[in-house]
C-alpha cells in the first residue's frame, strides 16, 4: 500500500465531523423546546376546557322536578353539609350541585332535575340529592351543540 494517501473522514462525508459534533447541542435544545411547546399548548387547551365549563356553569338548568324532554340519565348527584340557612338558599344548593355536575360529566350535562333538599331530624345536616341528566333532542337551553340520538338511553319519565 505504497504511495496510498488518505484522505480525512470529512472529505468522504462532505462535511465536517467537528461542526456536526458542535450543533449537536443547539440541535437537541431546539427538539426539546419544541417538545416544551407542544406539552404547554396542550396544557393551554386543557385549562381553556376547564375555564369554559366553568363560564358554562350558569347554563345547567336546575329543577326540582323532572323535565318535558327526552334525556339520558347521567348519573346521581348527592352532597350533604352543616345546616345553615345559606346550605338551604336556592341559589347556593344549585351552585353546588351544578360544580359537582362539571366535575363528574363534564360537558355532557345540560340540566340537574329531581332536585330534593332534606334536613336531618336533628335539623344538624343538609342532605342534597339530584340527577344529572343530557337533554337528547335540541332545546332552548342545551349546553351541547349537537343531539343525542342514541334512543336506546333516552327517558323521558322517571
Amino acid at each position: 500500500m505504497t504511495g496510498y494517501i488518505r484522505a480525512p473522514l470529512s472529505e468522504h462525508l462532505g462535511f465536517d465531523l467537528l461542526f456536526l459534533l458542535s450543533a449537536l447541542p443547539l440541535m437537541l435544545s431546539l427538539a426539546l423546546s419544541a417538545c416544551g411547546a407542544v406539552e404547554a399548548q396542550h396544557q393551554k387547551e386543557e385549562q381553556l376546557k376547564v375555564a369554559e365549563g366553568t363560564m358554562n356553569r350558569e347554563n345547567i338548568y336546575v329543577s326540582a322536578s323532572d323535565i318535558p324532554y327526552p334525556k339520558r340519565v347521567l348519573g346521581k348527584l348527592d352532597y350533604s353539609e352543616t345546616f345553615s340557612p345559606d346550605a338551604i338558599e336556592t341559589r347556593n344548593v344549585n351552585e353546588k350541585l351544578r360544580k359537582i355536575a362539571i366535575e363528574r360529566y363534564g360537558d355532557e350535562v345540560d340540566a340537574i332535575i329531581e332536585v330534593h333538599i332534606d334536613v336531618d331530624d336533628t335539623a344538624t345536616q343538609v342532605n342534597v340529592a339530584a340527577q344529572a341528566v343530557r337533554i337528547t333532542t335540541p332545546c332552548s337551553f342545551c349546553r351541547h351543540k349537537s343531539s343525542d340520538t342514541d334512543a336506546g338511553q333516552v327517558s323521558t319519565g322517571h
